[in-house]
């Protein structure tokens, strides 16, 4: 079930080799800023990452901008932030100095159309400064943090920023929350939730926990653990929106509303439109056979629990770098691998690679060049022996999203 390809984007000018760098979708480009080297170097130059047409594995990168600075605004090269879009904003939070240990403690606001960097605080109350956090887009009007390395300790606190009126406020959030930690991914499912995957806890042990946090009930909820601890990985959740590029803003993708508002449990049951269009009409009901559209058919294929599945990528183990890419399923965390396919055969061509080992790297899902096709791009890292630079695709057509259907993921590793 799909495929890797491995590309250097056209273009005189490219990134150097980095990891630790934060990226977000822009429309069907990515956005990169930051990253360090293994010589803890600190980058603060931002790049565009743009596909050749609608040419598979082409892309080209390019400085973006030409970019300008409002009053005040210090664009500190840093590792261990994030990039969130919200609207045609783009907000950039935390990070570090890996030189001095110095933690970058602004939120910096990009507007996408004039490539201008603002100051998007106001006075008032703030997180800690922070590094190695989970970040994401809130509703369309908000953005949340999560967790993090701070000065003297690693953090476990959630704040939310009102982007219209600047300032940052923290929910009595209720519900079990993660432990204090760093380097878990931060995935959105929609427009208000996120998934917490994993991290590095205050001993330094790898975590394998998994948790759902709900903005619009202010509840955490914990998951069944992952069958394996990872930290400095990527997840990414297979939406319908990715595919048809109808995201919330210009953000992360996040799928559409799938429970029930102020619910206190992570929304794992079926959603009662697609479960009467699957099993509530036909033969035998009464009613007539429905007619589903691509998009409904899709939305079947995709997540039909009302919930979408996770594709968790690379990342440390606490004993070795990976190099697998997993299929993970919410409801029992059950875990598929997808590659390398165990058992399989060596890899016959450039287009059917076995990818390098990384942790520290990006990955966003682009809607793919062929109807119902979608690109998990991944963008740099780092491993025990070099620094990447390069751009890797997962290719996944529609016949292959098919398969997720089918897929058992109900044991706790296949």
């Amino acid at each position: 079930m799909g495929k890797w390809s491995c590309t250097q984007p056209a273009g005189e000018a490219r990134p150097a080799p980095r990891g630790g760098h934060a990226c977000v979708v822009i429309g069907n480009k990515v956005l990169v800023f930051g990253g360090a080297d293994r010589t803890a170097r600190p980058f603060g130059d931002i790049w565009l990452l743009d596909r050749e047409g609608d040419v598979a594995d082409s892309y080209r990168w390019q400085p973006a901008g030409p970019v300008t600075f409002g009053p005040g605004v210090v664009l500190a090269p840093r590792v261990g932030a994030t990039l969130t879009a919200v609207g045609s904003s783009v907000y950039l939070y935390g990070g570090q100095d890996p030189q001095t240990g110095t933690l970058v403690e602004d939120m910096l606001m990009l507007n996408t159309h004039t490539w201008k960097w603002f100051k998007a605080e106001t006075d008032g109350p703030r997180p800690p400064a922070r590094h190695s956090h989970c970040a994401g887009p809130l509703l369309g009007t908000h953005l949340l943090v999560v967790g993090g390395a701070g000065r003297e300790s690693l953090l476990g606190d959630l704040w939310t920023f009102d982007c219209a009126a600047r300032a940052w406020h923290q929910p009595a959030a209720t519900g079990p929350p993660p432990e204090p930690c760093e380097m878990a991914s931060g995935t959105m499912l929609d427009a208000h939730r996120i998934l917490l995957l994993g991290g590095r806890g205050p001993a330094g042990q790898v975590l394998r926990s998994a948790h759902i946090y709900d903005g619009r009930s202010f509840v955490w909820t914990a998951l069944p653990i992952m069958p394996f601890p990872r930290c400095a990985h990527t997840a990414v959740a297979v939406t319908l929106s990715t595919l048809l590029q109808q995201q919330p803003g210009i953000g992360q993708p996040s799928g559409p509303f799938m429970g029930q508002m102020g619910s206190s449990a992570p929304d794992l049951n079926p959603m009662p439109g697609m479960q009467a269009l699957l099993h509530g009409m036909g033969p035998g009901t009464g009613s007539p056979v429905p007619q589903l559209t691509p998009e409904l058919q899709l939305q079947a294929i995709l997540h039909p629990t009302g919930h979408p599945k996770i594709l968790l990528y690379g990342g440390f183990s606490g004993s070795d770098v990976d190099a697998s890419l997993y299929l993970l399923s919410l409801e029992n965390m059950g875990a598929r691998q997808l590659s390398p396919e165990p058992d399989s055969r060596p890899p016959t061509g450039v287009a059917d690679i076995v990818p390098k080992p990384r942790f520290a790297h990006t990955a966003v899902l682009l809607q793919g060049t062929t109807p119902g096709s979608l690109d998990m791009v991944v963008i740099g890292g780092v491993n025990h022996h070099q620094d990447l630079d390069e751009v890797l695709t997962w290719h996944c057509d529609r016949a292959d999203l098919q398969l997720f259907q089918d897929l058992n993921v109900s044991s706790r590793v296949i």
